[in-house]
């Protein structure tokens, strides 16, 4: 008996670590992320420049780039909704990220790091509501 509630109490316990590690990656509160969004690059691609994604991943991060850009309904290459929170909050200006010609406003401190540390990935990753995965 006590085996099986040793058991599941550990199943739970890892439940809901991985939960808070999801919401700490999604979410945007005041918090500093649990977890960094790394991935890493493929070995063939190039090493990007600061602030431009390499070439393979390039049409794909103009695409996502242009979309977020034209959901606030101006395609002005400033993306003013959080990019880190799936467009879902306002962003400022006070935490952007320029990339790719692009004024990213992101909407606290937490999301502008996690967002700046990978960037190229971070794009890749990003859903605008509305648009085709």
């Amino acid at each position: 008996m006590t085996t099986s509630i040793r058991l599941s109490t550990r199943r739970g316990v890892i439940a809901f670590t991985l939960l808070m590690l999801g919401a700490g990656v999604v979410g945007c509160d005041k918090q500093p992320a649990a977890s960094s969004n790394t991935a890493a690059a493929p070995a063939d691609a190039a090493a990007p420049t600061p602030g431009h994604a390499p070439t393979a991943n390039r049409e794909t991060l103009l695409a996502k780039l242009a979309s977020a850009d034209a959901f606030d309904g101006k395609t002005d290459k400033v993306v003013s909704k959080c990019a880190g929170c799936a467009l879902g909050m306002d962003g400022s200006e006070k935490y952007t990220v320029q990339f790719e010609g692009y004024s990213l406003h992101l909407c606290n401190d937490a999301c502008r790091k996690q967002f700046a540390s990978d960037t190229v990935n971070a794009v890749l990753a990003m859903r605008v509501p509305g648009a085709k995965p």
